[in-house]
C-alpha cells in the first residue's frame, strides 16, 4: 500500500471513483462529486491545497484533501474531504496532514464532517459550529 501527497491533475482520475463513495458515506446532497472533481482540477497545483492518494494493487483505497486557511488570529489547516476504505488508511491519512501542517508550522487542524463521533477517536473535539443559509 502507498500512500502519497501530489500536485498532479492527472492524478484526479484516479479518485474518481472514491469521490462517488465518499459523497456516499458522507450523505453529502448539497452538490455533485463533479463539482469536487473539477474544483480539484483546477486547484490542486496550489501550495496552499494538499491532497494525498492511497493505492494498492493499482487499485485507489482513498484519498483526503485538506486546505490552509488564514484567519485574523491563527492559521489553520481545515481538512475538508476524507475517504478511506479502511480505517488505518484514515489514520495514515490524518497522520500525513498533521506533518504537512507541522512543517509550515501551523498548530491548528480542523474537520469537516457530518459525522463528528468518528473523529474523536483521533482525539478532534467539536468546538464550533457552522451554520448556513440558503438564499
Amino acid at each position: 500500500m502507498d500512500t502519497f501527497k501530489t500536485k498532479d491533475p492527472n492524478a484526479v482520475k484516479a479518485i474518481i471513483g472514491p469521490i462517488v463513495k465518499y459523497f456516499e458515506k458522507e450523505e453529502i446532497k448539497d452538490y455533485e462529486p463533479e463539482h469536487l472533481l473539477k474544483w480539484l482540477r483546477y486547484n490542486i497545483g496550489n501550495p496552499m491545497i494538499g491532497v494525498w492518494i492511497c493505492i494498492d494493487n493499482d487499485e485507489t483505497k482513498g484519498f483526503a484533501i485538506a486546505m490552509m486557511q488564514a484567519g485574523l488570529d491563527r492559521e489553520y489547516v481545515i481538512v475538508s474531504h476524507i475517504y478511506a476504505e479502511v480505517p488505518e488508511i484514515e489514520s495514515d491519512f490524518l497522520q500525513k496532514i498533521e506533518d504537512w501542517s507541522r512543517k509550515y508550522g501551523i498548530q491548528d487542524i480542523r474537520a469537516i464532517t457530518k459525522h463528528p463521533k468518528r473523529w474523536k477517536d483521533y482525539g478532534y473535539v467539536v468546538s464550533e459550529h457552522i451554520l448556513r443559509r440558503e438564499l
